[in-house]
């Protein structure tokens, strides 16, 4: 289990706030119009005001549903140290399909089982350890996994989930298959327990893995952005290619951040540490807002240089920073990847 550094705790609050992170959790598809490049930083600053007061009164309502629930408590007896996840997102069926594996360290003596999470409209194909099949159960939203021998504390353990199925939609939706003019936008937006919704894990924050392989697999036409650092893009059929992603620094369940969807994707460089060293600063934009992203993320290296000076250095420098477009109505700070909305309102960053 990994606690934030006040470094890192740091860096991500001020990104936060650099790039107005608004999350409108129960409006994912709120229609936003206006052209926020003629409103006043007094105007933009009042409207952040509102969509936090809306995202704080559903993170509590959701929180509240989750602490009041069973499970909450049940997940103390192991620590989750790597995620490997592929996930295959077909846009035309809009439905997952998942291989999640988990390592994890027991934290007390004869672990023989564990729960974690995953909504009940995902159906699970199988779970599976190196020693062979394992059994399971489900109530609820929560899996309970019988491992192959009891643990103690400090033994590692592993398995892997098989599952698939449509996310769920509505008030607890915390992945989207969307449309921006005409285009199949895919995208997850999961804070703060609703990882479960999409993809198998343990899913509370106070539980960072130490590290990730991600890859998603989509239709050649897209370009996915996650977290970390992309490694490589590998064809996997005629009509599908896979973007694999590591992440190399701790990262809990919610900030795994998935958008894909055609892009004009362009990057820059963040000069540090005297000119000597650089990092990449990613963005994948909506085609017909390319123009208007241009001078407006363009500035996001010189922001971070600035907030460097005051505030130390840019936590994630070996692996990026960088933008996504997405359908919801606000933004969130995923991890090395935020996710921005596709109106002018996710551009405007005035000073």
């Amino acid at each position: 289990m990994h606690e934030s550094t006040p470094l890192v705790s740091i860096g991500r609050i001020l990104l936060a706030a650099m790039m107005f992170v608004l999350v409108l959790p129960y409006h994912p598809k709120a229609v936003d119009n206006r052209d926020w490049s003629q409103a006043t930083p007094s105007e933009i600053h009042a409207e952040m005001g509102r969509r936090k007061a809306m995202a704080l009164e559903a993170a509590r309502r959701r929180e509240a549903l989750i602490s009041s629930a069973v499970q909450a408590n049940t997940q103390t007896n192991y620590d989750v140290t790597f995620y490997d996840i592929y996930l295959r997102l077909n846009d035309t069926t809009q439905m997952i399909y998942g291989r999640v594996g988990m390592t994890a360290t027991a934290t007390q003596d004869g672990v023989s089982a564990v729960d974690i999470d995953l909504y009940n409209n995902m159906p699970i194909d199988s779970i599976v350890s190196p020693s062979g099949p394992l059994t399971y159960s489900r109530a609820g939203n929560v899996v309970t996994v019988n491992l192959d021998h009891p643990y103690n504390t400090g033994e590692s353990f592993s398995f892997v989930t098989y599952y698939n199925g449509h996310p769920v939609t509505g008030g607890f939706q915390a992945f989207s298959f969307d449309v921006h003019s005409g285009n199949t936008v895919m995208s997850s937006l999961s804070e703060p327990y609703l990882a479960r919704t999409w993809w198998p894990c343990k899913d509370r924050p106070d539980d960072k893995a130490d590290s990730f392989h991600i890859a998603i697999e989509v239709a050649t036409q897209f370009y996915c952005g996650s977290n970390g650092t992309l490694d490589s893009t590998v064809a996997t059929s005629p009509n599908t290619h896979t973007f694999y992603y590591t992440v190399h620094y701790p990262m809990t369940t919610y900030l795994f951040s998935v958008a894909a969807s055609v892009y004009t994707v362009w990057q820059q460089d963040y000069v540090y540490n005297g000119g000597l060293d650089t990092m990449p600063v990613v963005h994948a934009t909506y085609p017909d807002m390319y123009s208007y992203a241009l001078p407006r993320w363009g500035k996001t290296p010189d922001y971070i240089a600035s907030l460097a000076k005051y505030y130390g250095e840019y936590p994630f420098t070996s692996e990026k920073y960088g933008h996504s477009n997405f359908e919801w109505g606000g933004g969130m700070e995923h991890q090395t990847m935020t996710s921005m909305t596709g109106s002018t309102f996710g551009f405007a960053e005035p000073v």
